[in-house]
């Protein structure tokens, strides 16, 4: 699945070589954007002196590129995130996975924060910090020869006026601090992290009558979340409803235009499962081929979709291909994030979409 690192931090704290390193480690899967290339390229764009928003009197000199704030600097900041943002989604609907590097400094950082976590949030995105002590950021500077604008005054008032590190601490997945780690180490641990689980260590198999408690068990758990989104159109039918899903289940085991299977963990814990039907269009339309309709498709956990899941729709996707399928739909909830953000990173868009009521 493609991902998104954002990596945020003050300057001379190691960001751009993290970055790199990612980059490096990761087999070249990801492409590097900086908020401060990204400004460079701005400036190409529009003319100087450009006016963004409307200074309060007073103000019209307040936009010192270090710690002074006037309105149209906070309007242009935005401008160049939202261009660098646009940039990554692009990149991300290509197939290419994006690693961020930014400042986000100022009034307004966690205003950007936000504003960057929501315009990805149909990705895979992890918010990392970079912290580094001050003195420790003085003596890189010294050895940098790659941003001449850079002054001590500049680097200390990233900590001391708007403190890039801590103004969104509580927003991190994870933090570093790059004077213990180097950057080396701090890529690898932010790309080993993203293996929650090891897909080795995962056996994907097809359904038996064995499994059957387990995968009802399982396809509850989710009914019963989502109830709470639905109260009438989801609304749980007890017990017996229950035992009227173990009947179906296993009567779909022997159906030859469904496919079922059953992903197995360590001590052959039952992970998640997944259900398709191989259906025909309706006669006004020709796909070419056989549509696999996959309805009951559930993880254990909703952090084990970009593994367990993602193994799960990969398999079936082969087995409904070799049947003469030429096209899968997944059927989500509209409240469910963390599945509608998987599918995306899957590639699936939306076809169709239901509205419900009282009548």
């Amino acid at each position: 699945m493609n991902k998104v690192i954002i990596i945020n931090g003050p300057s001379c704290a190691g960001k751009t070589s993290i970055a790199k390193e990612i980059c490096r480690q990761s087999g070249n899967k990801f492409a590097h954007l900086q908020i401060d290339r990204t400004a460079e390229y701005s400036g190409t764009i529009f003319p100087q002196g450009f006016e963004f928003a409307k200074n309060e009197v007073g103000t019209e000199s307040n936009d010192d590129g270090q710690s002074l704030f006037n309105n149209n600097r906070l309007a242009r900041r935005k401008i160049v995130a939202s261009i660098l943002l646009a940039t990554s989604r692009e990149l991300l609907n290509q197939g290419i996975s994006v690693v961020i590097d930014t400042a986000l400094d100022g009034p307004d950082a966690k205003d950007l924060a936000i504003y960057y976590l929501k315009y990805l949030k149909n990705y895979d995105t992890k918010f990392i910090g970079i912290y580094c002590p001050l003195e420790e950021r003085f003596k890189r500077l010294k050895t940098r020869t790659d941003n001449l604008h850079l002054t001590e005054d500049f680097v200390r008032k990233q900590t001391e006026v708007y403190n890039v590190f801590e103004l969104n601490k509580d927003l991190y997945h994870t933090w570093f601090d790059s004077s213990k780690l180097n950057a080396e180490q701090i890529a690898a641990k932010i790309l080993n992290d993203d293996k929650s689980i090891e897909i080795d260590k995962i056996t994907l198999r097809s359904s038996i009558k064995s499994d059957i408690d387990n995968l009802v068990t399982l396809s509850k758990m989710k009914r019963l979340n989502y109830e709470k989104a639905q109260p009438i159109f989801w609304r749980y039918a007890g017990e017996g409803g229950d035992n009227k899903q173990k009947e179906w289940f296993t009567e779909l085991l022997e159906k030859q235009d469904y496919l079922m299977l059953t992903a197995e963990g360590k001590d052959k814990e039952i992970m998640g499962f997944i259900i398709g039907r191989l259906i025909p269009a309706p006669e006004v339309y020709d796909p070419g081929g056989l549509t696999l309709m996959i309805d009951d498709f559930y993880v254990k956990s909703e952090t084990l979709w970009k593994t367990v899941g993602s193994e799960l729709l990969e398999k079936i996707k082969l087995e409904a291909k070799s049947k003469a399928a030429v096209q899968i739909l997944v059927v989500c909830g509209a409240h469910d994030e963390p599945k509608r953000k998987f599918l995306i990173g899957q590639k699936l868009t939306i076809a169709s979409e239901w509205f419900v009521g009282a009548v």
